[in-house]
């Protein structure tokens, strides 16, 4: 599985899962969640992303 930064805007971040922008309380509960920061002047979560949901450049490699 690769990780994925995600950034938190007005208390949203995107779900590579589920493909939209979702309210971060969901993301507390998620077992895909590997870290968070919310108190960075860029808020933002880290998900660990399965390969087949992966399109990151990278990923292809």
């Amino acid at each position: 599985m690769s990780k994925q930064l995600h950034l938190v805007d007005e208390g949203f971040v995107y779900c590579p899962l589920r493909r939209k922008d979702v309210d971060i309380d969901e993301c507390f509960g998620c077992e895909r969640l590997d870290r968070m920061d919310l108190d960075s002047r860029h808020p933002y979560i880290v998900c660990e992303v399965p390969p087949l949901l992966d399109l990151s450049p990278a990923a292809g490699a």
